[in-house]
């Protein structure tokens, strides 16, 4: 039976349809990288959106820090392409998920007057697939801040550096 994903687990194999017609394995396809892995409710959800429009802001800081960012939600392919358009994403947006794709994260799922979709999970993967952090909500609210990803990724990133060059000198 799967479990939520806490810090040092290793991400389970995912694939993802993303809007623009690409495939995306997670986590082989991103190796070396950092990966901000967004699952969200939908394009219907101002919270989501409003959230995916905060990771777009900082966008350019995330990958010159090597940090790759992708969303996910049950929408349709139609459905993610026009949330694209409209909140200016350029990050992947990937679409249909469904529960068998992400079962290996322990997801919590609805139905009602929107459809049949997931409540966010947002994981922050290291650069050999383990996990960082992660947050579960079971309902719109409460997000992993994109100023708390930067920080993290920062102070580990300026470790590995010390630890790169300590290891040289010796």
């Amino acid at each position: 039976m799967a479990r939520k994903l806490t810090q040092k687990d290793r991400l389970p194999p995912i694939n993802l349809d993303l809007a623009d017609g690409r495939n995306v394995t997670l986590p082989d396809d991103i190796a070396g990288r950092y990966l901000v892995l967004l699952v969200y409710r939908g394009n219907w959800c101002s919270y989501c959106m409003r959230h995916l429009k905060r990771y777009q802001e900082k966008l350019l800081e995330l990958e010159e820090l090597g940090v790759q960012v992708i969303a996910a939600s049950a929408d349709t392919q139609e459905s993610a392409q026009a949330a694209a358009v409209e909140s200016g994403i350029t990050f992947p947006l990937a679409y249909g998920v469904t529960e068998e794709a992400i079962a290996g994260l322990d997801p919590w799922w609805t139905d009602d007057h929107h459809g049949h979709y997931v409540h966010p999970i947002e994981l922050l993967v290291l650069r050999g697939g383990t996990v960082f952090g992660s947050m579960y909500a079971s309902g719109p609210v409460g997000r992993m801040d994109v100023e708390e990803v930067l920080t993290s990724v920062r102070s580990r990133e300026r470790r590995r550096l010390v630890q790169q060059e300590q290891a040289a000198r010796a």
